[in-house]
């Protein structure tokens, strides 16, 4: 029997034919007995989707699952996880979804994203001006996605998992700790402006605490124990983009501790409580009594926090230009609280306790900084033994 052939006289395999407008397909009836087809403008492009299709039909892939879109299986992986995640972490979710909405590879299905696909998505959301963390964090929410299509036999490999620093430059700023006197310089200028005198105490409480902006917006009264001189961290304080407030939980599980305070940490906490406004107050998911409040009685923010301080030191660095200050967060003190306690010598263990980091590795490559003093200090203990 005569095999078919093409138009150029090239014989076609079982299931392949070409349509009278010139377009190549290639049919096939998968084990439930549903047929499927796929297209080509010419036959070597066929044979290359025609090889890809039998092999991951030969691997118990499921071809048609994977005919869904990136955006659209996005959307389902979210959908799945949003039971078990944090209302802040699934906010992030579907902002790098709608990242993808209208992209190339957003609209690409599954079963065709290439790892070339995957990073040039990189390059791209590189040269829109995104930041290398931002990149960061929405190859990982991807690529998790992406992980679940594999798992369940939508896809033979992922295309995501490659090393981000391969594809574009870390450009991310290393964290500056304060050093010991710009801490002192900080504090004294702040306690000598009549402005910026209210926010003293904050300043101090967070620097010697080294907890989260959040968790600090969270305290409430019953979380300071003035006889043991402790602070219990077990919530966070949220605002959304839409200005609502909400509890949750502390990032993670080790965020859940008790942490002893200083005397400064002490007499500073005190000093906040006893600089609230008396007025009726506002609760938040059934917690009320916020350690740090607005006279009208809303809780206090990260966001109003963080503009405190980089209104203080922008006044600072406009008073004395010869010694600024660095960027000037809440991070940047819970930082320094870090480098600080590593620098003195206590067990890293102990440092990761106090920080609530989930593994001590974190606190060793992400919060702890070396300067030159340091150094200094460090090698001459070693030489006097």
């Amino acid at each position: 029997m005569e095999r078919r052939k093409d138009s150029k006289g090239k014989v076609l395999k079982d299931g392949e034919s070409q349509r009278k407008d010139g377009i190549y397909q290639y049919r096939w009836t998968d084990k439930t007995g549903k047929r499927h087809t796929i297209y080509a403008k010419d036959l070597k492009v066929l044979r290359e989707k025609e090889n890809n299709a039998n092999k991951i039909i030969s691997q118990g892939i499921d071809f048609e699952g994977g005919k869904i879109t990136t955006y659209q299986f996005l959307i389902r992986y979210y959908e799945f996880k949003k039971t078990s995640i944090k209302k802040s972490s699934l906010k992030t979710y579907y902002t790098t979804t709608n990242k993808l909405k209208d992209t190339s590879i957003g609209n690409t299905k599954i079963i065709d994203v290439k790892i070339s696909d995957a990073k040039q998505l990189i390059i791209d959301l590189s040269q829109n001006g995104l930041k290398y963390s931002t990149i960061k964090t929405i190859k990982t929410l991807i690529k998790a996605a992406f992980k679940m299509a594999q798992e369940d036999d939508l896809i033979l490999k992922n295309p995501f998992d490659f090393q981000l620093n391969e594809v574009i430059k870390n450009d991310t700023k290393k964290r500056v700790a304060l050093t010991e006197q710009q801490y002192s310089d900080l504090l004294e200028f702040v306690l000598c402006d009549r402005v910026f005198r209210k926010y003293y105490d904050d300043i101090v409480f967070l620097y010697e605490t080294g907890i989260r902006v959040s968790e600090f917006c969270g305290l409430t009264l019953s979380d300071i124990d003035f006889v043991k001189h402790e602070v219990v961290i077990d919530k966070q304080l949220i605002k959304t983009s839409k200005g609502e407030l909400y509890i949750t939980d502390p990032k993670s599980k080790a965020g859940f501790r008790t942490i002893p305070l200083s005397a400064e940490a002490y007499h500073a906490i005190k000093a906040i409580i006893n600089r609230r406004p008396q007025t009726n107050e506002m609760m938040v998911d059934g917690y009320c009594g916020f350690i740090s409040i607005h006279s009208n009685g809303t809780p206090k923010t990260a966001w109003n926090i963080e503009y405190e301080l980089r209104e203080i030191a922008k006044a600072y660095n406009s008073l004395y230009p010869e010694c600024q200050l660095p960027n000037l967060t809440p991070h940047v003190l819970r930082h320094t609280f870090c480098t600080r306690k590593v620098s003195s010598g206590m067990n890293i263990k102990a440092v990761q306790y106090l920080m609530g980091h989930s593994s001590v590795q974190i606190t060793l490559d992400v919060y702890t900084s070396i300067d030159a003093d340091m150094i200094k200090t460090e090698f001459a203990k070693v030489a006097q033994m």
